[in-house]
Parts: structure tokens; sequence; C-alpha cells
């Protein structure tokens, strides 16, 4: 499986957090994992009490109901570094409400920039959810953090096979929920940079690393845009 951004590198130089309205973890990405050593576990189930202090705990749970108040209410917060070595550095986050279909709210999602904070971290290879025959909730969770973000985004199987997308993309491809699953978004690719496409991705499944590509995608209109997809495949506990 991997996800795949468009338009910008936005959410690749982001931490990026949400949880639902009790503040327990639904999604954390890669960054945010390393920030806070989650790398290799399932965050689904983590009070937000278990990964930072005391004081920051309350500092969210305040930010949390505020946007509880104001749906469309931003409130920015500040958290500490985690790590011995960090000093007092803080890194500046936004928290913003994540609404459904209704307009209610089910949760938060904080967003960090990485670039105003770098450090060295070991990579890691990202995991799925523990259960990798049942990923109902990391798929729930993908599509209430996707749907707030302005990117196009996208989880393909191995296989290329669409599984979930976001509001963005059908905003641009303009195809119909029945049409994308499967390989149905591939046709969307220009002709010339389809083999480009498909051998670059597959590459990237088989030595294990992520990607960026660059190439044309059908617009609604029928005009074809350029745009640059960065890919992150993700594997179970056996590899």
């Amino acid at each position: 499986m991997d996800t795949a951004l468009t338009y910008s590198t936005d959410l690749i130089d982001q931490y990026l957090m949400s949880t639902d309205t009790d503040g327990v973890l639904t999604y954390c990405n890669d960054s945010f994992k390393r920030l806070y050593q989650l790398v290799g576990i399932s965050v689904a189930g983590i009070t937000i009490e278990s990964i930072l202090n005391q004081k920051e705990a309350h500092t969210f749970r305040q930010a949390m109901a505020k946007c509880k108040q104001n749906k469309l209410h931003v409130e920015t917060i500040s958290l500490k570094k985690p790590g011995m070595h960090q000093g007092d550095e803080k890194i500046q986050y936004t928290m913003s409400a994540a609404v459904d279909k209704k307009g209610q709210m089910i949760g938060t999602i904080l967003k960090g920039n990485t670039s105003a904070a770098p450090f060295s971290v070991k990579k890691e290879h990202p995991t799925l959810p523990t259960n990798p025959t049942n990923n109902q909730p990391f798929l729930h969770a993908f599509t209430i953090t996707a749907n707030v973000m302005p990117e196009m985004m996208w989880l393909t199987n191995s296989q290329h096979q669409m599984l979930q997308v976001n509001e963005a993309w059908f905003n641009f491809s303009g195809m119909a929920l029945a049409d994308i699953y499967n390989n149905g978004w591939l046709k969307l690719i220009h002709p010339e940079d389809y083999d480009k496409v498909i051998g670059e991705r597959q590459e990237a499944f088989l030595i294990q690393q992520s990607y960026a590509l660059v190439f044309r995608y059908k617009k609604f209109d029928g005009s074809y845009r350029w745009l640059q997809m960065k890919g992150h495949p993700l594997y179970d506990e056996v590899g």
C-alpha cells in the first residue's frame, strides 16, 4: 500500500496527527511517529496524555475545547520537541476540527511544520496497523485526515489498485466513485508517462523506499496537468 500526494509537498513537510473527540489518536504521519518514537506502533487507542506531558496535554485539551465551540476556529499551540537533548525548543502546531458530512465534529487535526524544527532521525519503513487483514480503522482515519487537506491524496495496494481517495482528488479528476477503484485511476495518466509511473512505483515497492514522480494527469475538463506525486510504501509486520 502507498500514499501519494500531488500539487505540493506541504504534507510531507509537516507533522500530522488526528484524534477523536476524546483525545484518542486515530492517525499519525511518519514524521510525527518518528518525532514521538511511535514508528512500528499502531497508534489507534493511544491517548494524548500518553505522548504529551501533563501541562501540554492540558493545553491540547483546551485547544480542543475551543474547536468544539467553533468548528471553524483554528487554534495555535506550541509543544516542546521530545528528546533529552532538544532543550526548550518548541514546535508550533495548528489545530482544527475534523467534521463529518453533517457538520458534526468527530475529532481534531494537528499540523506542525517540520522545517521549523529540523533534526536528524533514523529512517524507518512505515508500517500498517497490527492486523493487516482488517484495515478499516486505518482507512477511516485516513479519510478523515485526508479530506481536510488541499492536496490530492490516495491509497493504493501493491498492485496499484485504488483503496481510498480524498475529496481534492474527486474535485480534480471528476471521476465517479465506482470508476476509481481497482485500476481505474491509472486511466488518467498520460499515455507517454504511464510506463514510467508504473515501473518506478514497482521498483519502490521492491527495494522498500519512498519515491517522487512528475507526470501528466488528466483533469475533469479533459486537459492534462503536470503533477508531483510522492509515495511512501507501507509494509505489514512480515514485510
